[in-house]
């Protein structure tokens, strides 16, 4: 006779309950966001109904540069710009939800944990499900996530936060703001359209050409491409916050700046953000050192009325140079920083300044005798350009400063 075997069941993880979800109330209709059938939602199940929320999986092949591309066809001649497409859950079989409980995928401490794109895919999943429930709702949807990882400020801000217990996070996210970071492209594979007022935060050694207005109506992050999945920091849409400068002070310790700037801080800290066209933070640089890219730019540097909206100055800075020329000439490691044209037109900006204004920008005796000693090397070594042979004619040099 036929031995009939009983089914094993799984040994189930126990999934605790937060305290804070006590305050929730009862009968609720929680979406559950990416946990696997492994775990034990007896605990939950006291507090409402556990609807688990199905999606695909982001495909393993798709990758974060995938998202971040270095460049893009920003005046669409060649083509229009794609991003690759995040599967997402049929949002209409999770109507009228009280809660979304989210599991966030965390590798800390491996490199390019934050850069996780099945990460992001879970933040976009939970974010959307936020959103449209909670525009429905007349109070606030709750979130919670279970991480290790604290989720992303580019979308659950931080004044959003109302309360961390454990590896659990509690959001009332405003879903206003929500749903306009949602309607953005998924990375910087395509151009930002603008949607609301922030501040627009610009570097010393940015010379602003065009008014730069409509900048206040994007999200935070939002900025240029730098390098590959990188942002440039020269001009950027943040969201300042009591809040967030506080994670970003408690994160000193623990994140490396690439570059040891703010540029390279916050790039580990903001890693989903949204590009601006290169024309608003043009960056006075020469990489592929081509007749035609040294041409192109700096037709673009001299135009006008200008074409850019802003310059943004690489290298040694013009007022740290005699007027004459473009000093980043006088080191060769530095020629693909160098232009007179660029050079030329942040003078005619200072010329137009105030008198009282131009005072700081002089010469000190120490800086003096840097440009001299440099443009002696120029000469010994001989540099090709030359430039080392124009007779400076600069007045700053007999009015130095202390």
């Amino acid at each position: 006779m036929e031995k009939i075997l009983e089914p094993i069941k799984k040994n189930l993880t126990m999934l605790e309950v937060p305290s804070f979800v006590d305050g929730f109330g009862g009968g609720l209709k929680i979406g559950m966001v990416n946990f696997e059938g492994d775990q034990d939602l007896s605990q939950w199940r006291k507090h409402g109904e556990t609807i688990p929320v199905h999606f695909d999986r982001v495909p393993e092949a798709l990758k974060w540069q995938d998202l971040f591309p270095e460049w893009i066809d920003e005046e669409e001649e060649s083509e229009v710009p794609k991003c690759p497409e995040f599967p997402m859950p049929n949002f209409d079989k999770y109507p009228n939800m009280d809660l979304i409980v989210a599991k966030l995928p965390c590798k800390y401490p491996v490199n390019g944990w934050s850069r996780d794109v099945f990460r992001l895919q879970v933040h976009l999943i939970t974010a959307k499900m936020a959103v449209k429930n909670g525009k429905k709702k007349k109070k606030k949807i709750k979130v919670v996530f279970t991480s290790k990882c604290r989720p992303m400020l580019e979308l659950f801000r931080c004044n959003d936060l109302v309360k961390q217990e454990g590896d659990w996070w509690y959001y009332e996210p405003d879903v206003e703001k929500l749903e306009q970071k949602i309607g953005l492209p998924v990375g910087s594979c395509k151009l930002a359209l603008p949607l609301w007022g922030q501040v627009i935060f610009i570097d010393a050694d940015v010379t602003v050409l065009k008014n730069l207005d409509h900048l206040f109506h994007f999200p935070q992050l939002t900025a240029t491409g730098n390098d590959v999945w990188l942002f440039n920091s020269g001009i950027m849409i943040i969201e300042p916050s009591n809040c967030t400068f506080k994670v970003l002070m408690d994160k000193r310790d623990e994140i490396i700046s690439y570059n040891g700037g703010d540029q390279g801080y916050l790039n580990e800290v903001f890693v989903w953000w949204h590009r601006l066209p290169r024309r608003v933070n043009f960056l006075k640089n020469f990489w592929s050192n081509t007749t035609a890219e040294t041409k192109m730019k700096n037709q673009l540097f001299a135009a006008e009325p200008p074409k850019l909206y802003s310059i943004h100055y690489l290298g040694l800075k013009p007022w740290l140079c005699y007027r004459d020329y473009d000093c980043n000439w006088n080191r060769e490691d530095h020629h693909i920083f160098a232009s007179d044209v660029a050079h030329r037109r942040w003078w005619k900006f200072h010329d137009a300044m105030d008198e009282k204004l131009q005072r700081f920008c002089g010469l000190t005796k120490k800086r003096k005798a840097q440009l001299d000693a440099d443009r002696k090397k120029a000469k010994e070594i001989g540099l090709k350009d030359k430039h080392w042979k124009i007779n400076i004619k600069d007045p700053r040099r007999k009015y130095l400063m202390k």
